[in-house]
């Protein structure tokens, strides 16, 4: 029979998981075995939490509440945490995000230097994520 995993970056949240969840169950309906690999966050019965969200599909979570709890302290949610929370596409203060420069702890294994990744593109005056 055959696996297929789907690797989600965050906890249930929002249409992606909706997305990722009619899928799963598409392919379970079809004889093939899906495996959701994902963030979860919450306890049991509320719709972050990745068991409930999901519910009747296999799933392997993550819990991001130590990073959920540290971004409402204003902390780092994702260097050093046992989940880390995904990176975000909003540049803001003391927060990682994926349009900004790496941060440091990326920066050594980053194929491009931090400095291009900052500059605008020419085409569309947005910061580029690749080399």
């Amino acid at each position: 029979m055959l696996t297929v995993d789907s690797v989600v970056q965050f906890f249930p949240r929002g249409g992606s998981a909706y997305v990722v969840r009619y899928v799963a169950h598409e392919m379970a309906a079809r004889g093939v075995t899906p495996r959701i690999l994902c963030g979860t966050l919450g306890g049991p019965g509320e719709l972050s939490h990745a068991g409930a969200f999901y519910a009747g599909l296999p799933v392997e979570a993550m819990d991001c509440s130590a990073a959920a709890a540290a971004y409402r302290r204003g902390e780092p949610s994702m260097d050093g945490q046992p989940a880390p929370f995904h990176p975000s596409y909003e540049d803001r203060p003391n927060r990682s995000a994926t349009c900004s420069p790496p941060h440091p702890t990326w920066a050594s294994s980053a194929s491009a230097s931090p400095t291009k990744l900052a500059q605008p593109s020419a085409a569309t005056g947005t910061r580029s994520t690749s080399a």
